[in-house]
């Protein structure tokens, strides 16, 4: 992880409350970054391990990595398809 990406936990297997929380957060930081100067975006991505999977924190990092890279890419390219 980088200098500006940071990791949050959150203790579920269901992608909805994910989602959820990733949207609510969107929002607040759009609110915040509403009159800046400069633009100011977030990009996000995450990664569930199930109670079966072993925890590879690394695999898990880089899913949750290549996730964000992607939702970077398509809110800089709205356009932009899979």
């Amino acid at each position: 992880m980088g200098g500006d990406e940071f990791a949050c936990f959150i203790r579920t297997e269901r992608s909805e409350e994910i989602e959820s929380f990733k949207e609510r957060l969107n929002k607040r930081v759009k609110e915040k970054a509403e009159g800046l100067f400069y633009p100011f975006m977030i990009a996000q991505g995450y990664s569930i391990i199930t109670r079966d999977e072993k925890v590879d924190l690394e695999r898990i990092i880089h899913r949750a990595d290549q996730a964000m890279y992607k939702d970077k890419k398509t809110k800089k390219n709205p356009l932009f398809s899979q």
